[in-house]
């Protein structure tokens, strides 16, 4: 079970990074700051976040 901590806190990590960085670069390139910062917190919840609530979900009813 630590295992599977880890890959999902480094799994989330990993987005919440990547989604900052295409945050910064569409902020250079003149894009609107609020528009972006609602993307990126979009983005990094399906992707980031989502997947992990779905097996703590899932392993909740398997168990």
């Amino acid at each position: 079970m630590l295992i599977a901590k880890i890959i999902g806190t480094g799994w989330m990590l990993f987005w919440f990074f990547m989604c900052l960085s295409l945050m910064a670069k569409s902020l250079k390139e003149g894009s609107d700051a609020l528009g972006g910062l609602f993307s990126a917190s979009l983005m990094w919840l399906i992707f980031g976040f989502g997947p992990i609530v779905i097996v703590k979900f899932g392993w909740g009813f398997i168990r």
